[in-house]
């Protein structure tokens, strides 16, 4: 089997109720040649079984049965990646449906980038826009938390830089800001 272009990873922890949705958002992607990791961390409300549940041949989903905390995981669906490039998407999001492609052609367009984000919508329960988060456009991320809206649940880069800047599994609510302020001087941002 030839490998994708485009890896998605999606750890989630119990997040059953959210998880589908942001399954369904990666099918009805206009950009097809991707695979989908989805990484278990230990969960208890069903999520493993709608993982893997799926039948197609472009979902893998992993559970150990142990609880890592997410850094870790996402740190280990990055090294089962197949694709050039790796797009995060967390488990309570969904992708817009052009997304994938629109990345990958900046990303095509651009060798120098390593990293491209997007603004995001926020949905309210009912599925209602409440807020919205402006595409960064800065060219290194800021210490001030107002100016650091480089979001990783719309990061796409290049799966080698990945690699090679894991996650600190230590953290875990700030280890996407740690990453980019840890990387800033020696990526390229966009």
């Amino acid at each position: 089997m030839s490998s994708p272009l485009v890896t998605v990873g999606i750890p989630f922890f119990n997040a059953r109720k959210w998880l589908l949705n942001a399954i369904r958002s990666v099918f009805v992607q206009s950009f097809s040649d991707w695979e989908l990791i989805l990484m278990d961390d230990g969960s208890t409300d069903g999520g493993v079984e709608l993982a893997r549940s799926l039948m197609d041949s472009r979902v893998a989903a992993y559970s150990d049965g142990r609880n890592l905390k997410v850094t870790a995981r996402r740190n280990q669906i990055v090294d089962l990646a197949r694709g050039k490039y790796f797009a995060w998407l967390d488990a309570d999001d969904m992708m817009h449906p052009e997304r994938l492609r629109k990345q990958v052609e900046f990303l095509e367009a651009d060798p120098g980038v390593d990293v491209v984000s997007t603004g995001m919508f926020i949905l309210g329960r009912d599925g209602q826009i409440t807020g919205k988060r402006a595409p960064w456009t800065g060219t290194r991320p800021s210490c001030k938390p107002s100016e650091a809206a480089f979001v990783q649940g719309t990061a796409m880069g290049r799966t080698e830089w990945f690699r090679r800047n894991p996650q600190d599994p230590t953290l875990e609510r700030v280890a996407d800001m740690e990453l980019w302020f840890r990387t800033a001087l020696d990526s390229h941002f966009a």
